[in-house]
């Protein structure tokens, strides 16, 4: 799986603060994910001795998971389209969406704030583009599923049929 990932030490994610300020160590998001699959986020930073005031995910400017650590629960998911937000597998650094569907594709936005007195703030976006692979196998799959399946049982008994065509009696020449 490709992901984009962002090294932000030291890069434009850095707070500039010096070796005491809040940094974007990196932030993976898979370019591409299956349709109907699951997949995980990460954003993972280094507070630098400050105190966590919220780590919050955006899916094209709105946000969908917000972890405050001062806040019971810590974890709250907020209803965007295209978003489930498994919350058991879901944490400050992590988020695993799951049942991804064509509005799942976007633009992703970690965004990780700190405490007061400073209220420093470190941003980083990735896109992710959901394939229809899924979507085709669950198509494959329906419509064979609607093709007539007969079954031949030449036992002592003589020929049984079984499933959807029993009653045909064109096809029964095939079972020898």
């Amino acid at each position: 799986m490709e992901w984009a990932s962002f090294l932000c030490e030291n890069g434009p994610f850095h707070s500039g603060l010096g070796s005491r300020g809040l940094k974007l160590l990196d932030m993976r998001v898979p370019q591409q994910a299956e349709l109907n699959e699951a997949t995980t986020l990460s954003c993972n930073f280094d507070l630098a001795g400050l105190k966590l005031y919220s780590v919050k995910w955006y899916k094209d400017d709105f946000e969908f998971f917000r972890y405050m650590p001062d806040n019971s629960p810590h974890s709250q998911a907020l209803p965007v389209p295209g978003i489930t937000v498994d919350l058991s597998a879901s944490d400050m650094n992590t988020i695993t969406l799951t049942h991804l569907g064509f509005n799942s594709s976007g633009s992703y936005r970690c965004e990780v704030s700190t405490e007061s007195p400073n209220f420093m703030t470190v941003v980083a976006s990735s896109n992710m583009t959901v394939r229809g692979a899924g979507f085709l196998k669950l198509m494959l799959v329906t419509t064979l599923a609607d093709i007539p399946i007969c079954a031949c049982d030449k036992r002592l008994t003589g020929v049984h049929w079984s499933g959807m065509c029993a009653a045909s009696t064109s096809l029964k020449r095939s079972c020898y």
